[in-house]
């Protein structure tokens, strides 16, 4: 079934949650209405990604590596609805607490800037270029917190971001708002971003504000980019940018891939070329990925996965899964995480995750 419902998101969500039915909401960048994706079954359709499924259809909910605890899993359309975007409460009702915004533990930030120092060693002593370098934002859960009105709230606050919430019984809850397009297919043309730099948004868009370390950081995407789009396609892609975009209560360096000669079928063969890229593992790609699985305090899980509509509409629409949340029963755990460099700074690169924190923390506490 699809079309224009009246449908209340609270109840459809509590519904399918309690009979452990797989969902997704999700807001396209600059649309008018949540899409509403739903199984009528609680079947768990694991993906390959190493296998050709390119011509399935659904929600494509995929992890930062495949491993036992998280994997590629494929929510299927059995229900296809849509609701218009003025229908959703424009911010949640409930505040947290003061201390979850305010509290700095010392375990955390310690564990963090250790982390960052230790890989600085690894970049000077075996010649990496960079690594991502990620952590856990624990807040305590508010009391009376509609999952359902902070995904509105987010898609009022970020209408030109990929909004989502997502359900499945075996890896719970997750909701977040990324402004990052791992790729997108429309018509003939096949777009991905390079999206590395960030800096608090002073609201002033212009490249002078970036330091050397962020338009470093971009270039050494980018660069990567272009050769592995090459290798994948044979094509040489369109680049565009980079260019300074907001994002909220911050500002990136983006540069926009555009290429056009594969195939419809061919997007999963681009999409496991291109993932994880250096914006959230590193450089060299597979080393970075081992140390990062070796050495971060806790695994990533779906945070700089991706995940998005395939083959709805015509269309395949991925993005990177950053600025994103999983629901606990008493915490929302938040996932960030930075780029290090040579050039990296410990406590800036702390005081860059708290930053991107307040993406979700300033919806959450009606600051937005």
């Amino acid at each position: 079934m699809s079309g224009k419902n009246t449908i209340t998101l609270n109840g459809f969500a509590a519904i399918s949650i309690s009979h452990s039915l797989p969902f997704a909401f999700y807001h396209l960048p600059g649309s008018k209405v949540i899409k509403i994706l739903a199984q009528e079954t609680s079947a768990l359709h694991r993906i390959n990604p190493a296998k050709d499924n390119s011509n399935k259809k659904g929600f494509l909910f995929a992890p930062f590596v495949e491993s036992k605890k998280a994997f590629s899993v494929l929510i299927k359309p059995d229900r296809f609805l849509e609701v218009h975007l003025a229908t959703l409460p424009s911010a949640i009702k409930t505040k947290s607490k003061k201390e979850a915004v305010e509290e700095l533990e010392n375990g955390p930030y310690f564990c963090y800037t250790n982390l960052v120092e230790k890989i600085k060693r690894k970049i000077v002593k075996e010649k990496f270029v960079k690594v991502v370098a990620a952590r856990v934002n624990r807040q305590p859960k508010p009391a009376g917190f509609d999952a359902c009105e902070f995904f509105g709230a987010l898609c009022t606050q970020y209408p030109d971001s990929f909004v989502s919430m997502v359900y499945t019984p075996a890896f719970g809850l997750w909701i977040g708002a990324s402004p990052e397009i791992l790729l997108q297919h429309d018509d003939s043309t096949f777009r991905t971003y390079s999206l590395a730099g960030t800096m608090p948004n002073g609201k002033r868009k212009s490249k002078t504000v970036f330091g050397e370390k962020e338009k470093e950081e971009q270039q050494i995407v980018s660069d990567y980019m272009v050769v592995v789009i090459q290798k994948a396609t044979k094509v040489k892609p369109i680049v565009t940018g980079p260019e300074v975009v907001e994002a909220g209560n911050l500002l990136h360096l983006r540069t926009t891939f555009a290429f056009s000669k594969p195939t419809m079928n061919k997007w999963q063969k681009i999409v496991q070329a291109l993932h994880p890229s250096p914006a959230v593992a590193g450089i060299p790609k597979k080393r970075a990925i081992a140390f990062i699985l070796k050495n971060e305090m806790e695994e990533r899980s779906f945070y700089s996965g991706y995940l998005g509509p395939v083959n709805m509409d015509g269309q395949v629409n991925l993005y990177v899964n950053i600025r994103c949340l999983q629901v606990g029963k008493t915490e929302l755990n938040l996932y960030v995480g930075c780029g290090i460099t040579a050039g990296s700074d410990a406590k800036d690169e702390w005081q860059e995750t708290e930053i991107k924190s307040q993406t979700l923390l300033d919806v959450l506490n009606n600051k937005g």
